[in-house]
C-alpha cells in the first residue's frame, strides 16, 4: 500500500467524481492553497473556517477539502484584518493544502442534487437541466435534479419532509397546488431553479435560499418551494466525498486517511 500520494494523484481521484470539466468559467474549483506535494492525511469539510484549520492542526491532517471555494478572485494583496485574507494566511503558515470541489461537483453527474435526490428517496432521477454534453451527446454537465416521490402528499407534509431528511435548522415554503409528486431539487442559491422546475412539471423546489421576489413567483407558478438553507442542503458534500474519496483509496491501496469535520457547524441559527 502506498502511505502518501502526490496533489497530482489526490485531484485526480477526487475529479472522478468532481470534474473540473463539469465547473462554471466563474468558478475556482481545484487547488486553492498547495503547500507540498505529499498527501497522508484529508479532512473534508463544506467550508475552510478557522476552527476547521485548527482541527486540521490539531489531528495532523494536511490537506482539506472543500466545496466552498476559499478564493473566488485574484488576489494582489493579503491582509491578515481581512477575512478571507487570514484564512489562506493560516492554511499557509501551517503547511495545509486546500482542495476546493464546488461547481465541479454542484454540476457534477452524480453530484450535489443527485446525492440530496437519493436521500429524499425519489425515483426516476434524471437531471433538472444539461448545461454541457459531450461530443456523443451525453451530458457532461448538468444543474439541479428532478425524480418522483413514491406517494404523493400534502405541501406541509413535505416540508416537514425536507426539514427531517436534512435535519434542517427551519424550513420555509410556498404551499404551491396543495400535493406534491415530482420533486427538483437544486442546493445551495437556487432559487432561479423555478422556472426550469415549472417547465419539467415539478409540484416541489428543494433549494437552499429563495429571494422575496422568487418566492411571490414561485407562488404564481403552483410551485411549493422549500427553503432549507444553504449548509443543510450542502452539509451532504461531507459525508458523500468522504466515503467515496476513502472507497476509491481503498481500491487503489492508498493507505490516505480522510475523515470528515466534527466541528463544523452552520454559519447562522434559528430562533
Amino acid at each position: 500500500m502506498k502511505d502518501s500520494i502526490t496533489a497530482a494523484e489526490f485531484a485526480g481521484v477526487v475529479e472522478q467524481f468532481a470534474p473540473l470539466a463539469a465547473a462554471y468559467d466563474w468558478d475556482n474549483s481545484g487547488y486553492n492553497v498547495c503547500c507540498h506535494d505529499r498527501i497522508q492525511k484529508v479532512l473534508v469539510a463544506l467550508d475552510l473556517t478557522m476552527p476547521v484549520l485548527a482541527e486540521a492542526k490539531a489531528g495532523g491532517y494536511d490537506t482539506i477539502l472543500t466545496h466552498h471555494p476559499v478564493l473566488f478572485h485574484a488576489a494582489k494583496q493579503l491582509w491578515q484584518a481581512r477575512p478571507v485574507d487570514s484564512l489562506v494566511m493560516q492554511a499557509i503558515r501551517q503547511g495545509c493544502n486546500i482542495y476546493c470541489a464546488h461547481t465541479s461537483f454542484d454540476c457534477a453527474l452524480q453530484g450535489m442534487n443527485w446525492v440530496l435526490a437519493q436521500k429524499f428517496e425519489l425515483r426516476a432521477v434524471r437531471p433538472l437541466q444539461v448545461e454541457a454534453r459531450g461530443t456523443d451527446g451525453v451530458p457532461t454537465a448538468v444543474l439541479g435534479s428532478v425524480g418522483e416521490l413514491a406517494e404523493p402528499m400534502p405541501a406541509m407534509d413535505f416540508a416537514a419532509l425536507v426539514k427531517r431528511t436534512l435535519d434542517a435548522q427551519d424550513v420555509r415554503y410556498t404551499p404551491g397546488k396543495g400535493s406534491v409528486s415530482r420533486v427538483a431539487l437544486l442546493g445551495g442559491a437556487g432559487g432561479e431553479a423555478i422556472y426550469p422546475a415549472a417547465e419539467v412539471g415539478a409540484d416541489a423546489l428543494i433549494t437552499g435560499e429563495v429571494k422575496h421576489n422568487l418566492f411571490r413567483e414561485a407562488a404564481q407558478l403552483g410551485i411549493a418551494v422549500c427553503e432549507a438553507g444553504h449548509y443543510d442542503t450542502e452539509k451532504v458534500f461531507r459525508t458523500h466525498l468522504h466515503m467515496c474519496l476513502q472507497k476509491e483509496f481503498f481500491a487503489l491501496q492508498y493507505n490516505i486517511k480522510v475523515e470528515e469535520s466534527e466541528i463544523e457547524a452552520a454559519p447562522y441559527r434559528a430562533v
